[in-house]
């Protein structure tokens, strides 16, 4: 007869059954070329939480990645990917959660991209898609986000492309840690609401490091550019541009959207201005501006706070006033070519405890 001990794990047995049931299985992997003959037919044949491992070698296909989710594309080694002739993306992720993209290059044409020129990964009403240690080189955008929300594009590389990283009409994106060089430009917010781009590396490019056409509360944070024509520029309201380097490029930081923080940013060596201020209600404060072919800032705008900065060596004036209910305060100005401070209305704007030799001059 069965001992007492063994009846009661006999009663047991079918709760620990279906506890071990219910219990995640371990993601399986599907390999590229071992176990499917494309990266298409490996991701058909994948489930959630799997890994499609893809060995080294150049991939020329198309890959559509539709309502899945918790799943992730990695390469082996080199895995390059080409777009097939006429097609408009080489990877297109579409009402889909958790994709991650790993380790891939994504690869144009030999000539710098144009009009038509295929997009390495579109994200289209997905949220949570994540491309990571990927390289694209001479494509037409490298990343597009459009519709969804929380995509992150991380520790990437562009080279030659018409636009790096594309976020559109999104909520929560992130371009961090990237490196982009001479694209035209680096990364492109439209739409785009609380959205950043952070600790970006940008060298070169012949049109906009940073460009926020429309959107609001999107972030520019503690990025590097140099030798890129205009630096940053926003429309979208409440942008806030903070503590990033810029160098050698044709201009510096514009601002053309109400409620903008513009605060801790060094910008040197540029062509025109070095900050331009062209809506209301915005705060300018902290800022390090050397070295300027044009005016080291200038606001042209309504009730905007200018503040704390330090100003030398502007090519015009070192901060420019046109508009009223200002206020400009606490500055260090020096070594402009022409007035340190001016304004054309200077009794209708407040000026107060700045440090520079020739004062306010009135235009």
């Amino acid at each position: 007869m069965p001992s007492s001990r063994l009846r009661s794990l006999r009663a047991a047995l079918p709760a620990l059954v279906l506890a071990l049931a219910a219990l995640p299985a371990a993601a399986g992997v599907v390999r590229v070329p071992q176990d499917a003959a494309t990266i298409q037919a490996a991701v058909n044949l994948a489930g959630t939480g799997d890994v499609v491992l893809i060995s080294s070698g150049t991939y020329e296909e198309t890959v559509n990645i539709t309502s899945r989710v918790d799943l992730t594309l990695r390469g082996k080694g080199k895995v390059v990917l080409r777009a097939p002739l006429g097609v408009d993306e080489v990877v297109l992720v579409v009402g889909s959660t958790g994709i991650r993209l790993v380790d891939l290059r994504f690869v144009g044409g030999d000539d710098p991209p144009g009009i038509g020129s295929p997009t390495g990964v579109t994200a289209l009403s997905s949220r949570a898609v994540h491309v990571h240690d990927c390289r694209f080189t001479r494509v037409g955008i490298g990343v597009h986000v459009d519709g969804g929300s929380a995509a992150a594009v991380t520790e990437s590389s562009f080279v030659q492309c018409t636009t790096g990283v594309y976020l559109d009409d999104t909520t929560g994106g992130v371009a961090a840690r990237n490196e982009f060089e001479n694209c035209t430009r680096s990364v492109f917010f439209l739409g785009a609401t609380a959205c950043s781009a952070t600790e970006n590396e940008v060298d070169g490019g012949t049109f906009r490091a940073f460009d926020v056409a429309s959107g609001s509360n999107n972030l520019i944070v503690d990025n590097e550019v140099e030798s890129s024509a205009a630096a940053v520029r926003s429309l979208a309201a409440d942008t806030h541009v903070l503590r990033n380097s810029i160098k050698k490029c044709l201009s510096g930081i514009e601002i053309v959207g109400d409620r903008a923080l513009v605060a801790g940013n060094k910008v040197s060596k540029v062509e025109q201005f070095g900050i331009r201020i062209g809506a209301s209600d915005g705060v300018v404060q902290g800022n390090t501006i050397k070295a300027t072919g044009g005016d080291g800032i200038e606001v042209v705008s309504a009730d905007t706070l200018v503040t704390a900065n330090a100003v030398s060596k502007a090519g015009d004036e070192g901060i420019s006033v046109i508009g009223t209910g200002n206020t400009i305060s606490f500055n260090k100005v020096k070594k402009s070519a022409d007035a340190d401070i001016a304004s054309d209305l200077p009794a209708q704007n407040t000026f107060l405890a700045n440090k520079s030799k020739t004062g306010v001059v009135s235009y």
